[in-house]
C-alpha cells in the first residue's frame, strides 16, 4: 500500500505549480507587449484623427498661404507619415516575444517621429508665409497633436517624446527668435505646454503599468490558486483511496481473527461425535485404586 502523502509532499507540490504557473518571461515583458498592443491598436485612430486635422488646416489656408509651400507641406507629410500609416499590420504577430519587442517600440518611436517631423515642417514651410491671424493656426495645430498623442502615444514613452519633440521643436525655434516680446513669450509657453504635456504622459503611463501589473499578478495568483487545488484535490483522492484499503484490510483481519475459534469449535464437535468415548471420564472403582 503506498504511504499517505505528507505535508511537505504538499508543499512541494504547491511550489511547483507556483513555478509553472509564474511567466517565463516576467510580468515586465507582458507589461511592455501589452503597452505596445495598446499603440498598434490606436494607430488607425491617431491617423483618421490626423487625416481630419490635416483637411481642415488644408481648407483654413488654402486661400491664405502660398500654393507651393502649402502643397509641398502636404506632400512631405504624406511622405513622412507613410511609414507608420499601418505600423501595426506587419510586427503585431511580433508582439509579444521578449527578443521582437525592443525592436517593435524602436520601428513604432521612428515611425511617429517621422509623423511628427511631418506636422514640424509646416511651422517652416507656412508659418512665416501667412498673414495674421492665419499664423495662429500653425501655432495651436501642436497642441491639438500633444492632446491627442497622449490618448493614442502615452504608453510607449519614446514614441510620444519622438512624436511631440519633433513637432514642437521647428515652431518653438521660430518663436523664441521672434523680434516680437508677445511672439517669444508664446514661444515659452509653448515650451512649457510641451513639457508639462510629456510629465501627463508619463504620469498616465505609470498608472497604466500600475494597472496592467495588478492585473497579470491576479492571473498569476489565479493560475497558482487553481493549479494547488488541483493538486491538494489529488491528494485528497488519493489519500481517500487509502484510507479505503487500510479499512478494508483491517476488516479481513477481524473476520480471519473471528474466525478460527469457529473453526476449531466446529472441529471438536466434529470429533465428539465421531468417537462416543471421547471426552467422557470413566467412573472410579469401588476401592479407588485405577483400572489399568
Amino acid at each position: 500500500m503506498r504511504g499517505a502523502p505528507t505535508a511537505a509532499d504538499g508543499a512541494a507540490a504547491a511550489a511547483a505549480a507556483a513555478a509553472t504557473a509564474a511567466p517565463p518571461d516576467g510580468i515586465g515583458s507582458q507589461i511592455e507587449a501589452e503597452l505596445i498592443r495598446y499603440v498598434v491598436r490606436q494607430a488607425p485612430i491617431g491617423f483618421a484623427i490626423g487625416i481630419v486635422a490635416l483637411a481642415a488646416i488644408v481648407v483654413v489656408l488654402w486661400n491664405a498661404a502660398p500654393r507651393e509651400p502649402l502643397l509641398l507641406w502636404l506632400l512631405t507629410i504624406g511622405v513622412l507619415t507613410l511609414p507608420g500609416r499601418r505600423p501595426g499590420s506587419a510586427i503585431r504577430a511580433r508582439v509579444g516575444r521578449r527578443e521582437c519587442d525592443r525592436l517593435v517600440a524602436v520601428v513604432l518611436t521612428v515611425a511617429y517621429g517621422l509623423a511628427g517631423v511631418g506636422w514640424g515642417v509646416a511651422a517652416i514651410l507656412l508659418y512665416p508665409r501667412v498673414a495674421p491671424p492665419y499664423p495662429d493656426v500653425s501655432a495651436v495645430h501642436p497642441r491639438g497633436a500633444g492632446v491627442s498623442g497622449i490618448a493614442a502615444l502615452a504608453p510607449l514613452r519614446s514614441a510620444f517624446v519622438a512624436y511631440l519633440t519633433a513637432t514642437f521643436v521647428p515652431l518653438v525655434v521660430l518663436l523664441l527668435r521672434a523680434d516680437s516680446a508677445a511672439i517669444t513669450a508664446t514661444g515659452v509657453l509653448l515650451v512649457a505646454f510641451w513639457v508639462s504635456t510629456i510629465s501627463l504622459a508619463s504620469g498616465l503611463r505609470a498608472l497604466l503599468v500600475r494597472s496592467l501589473r495588478l492585473h497579470f499578478e491576479n492571473v498569476a495568483n489565479l493560475v497558482t490558486l487553481t493549479r494547488t487545488r488541483d493538486v491538494l484535490q489529488g491528494a485528497l483522492s488519493s489519500t481517500t483511496r487509502d484510507v479505503a484499503v487500510l479499512a478494508d484490510e483491517l476488516a479481513a483481519a477481524n473476520r480471519a481473527r473471528d474466525e478460527v475459534p469457529r473453526d476449531r469449535v466446529a472441529r471438536a464437535a466434529d470429533a465428539a461425535d465421531a468417537d462416543p468415548h471421547l471426552g467422557r471420564v470413566a467412573p472410579a472403582p469401588p476401592d479407588g485404586r485405577r483400572q489399568p
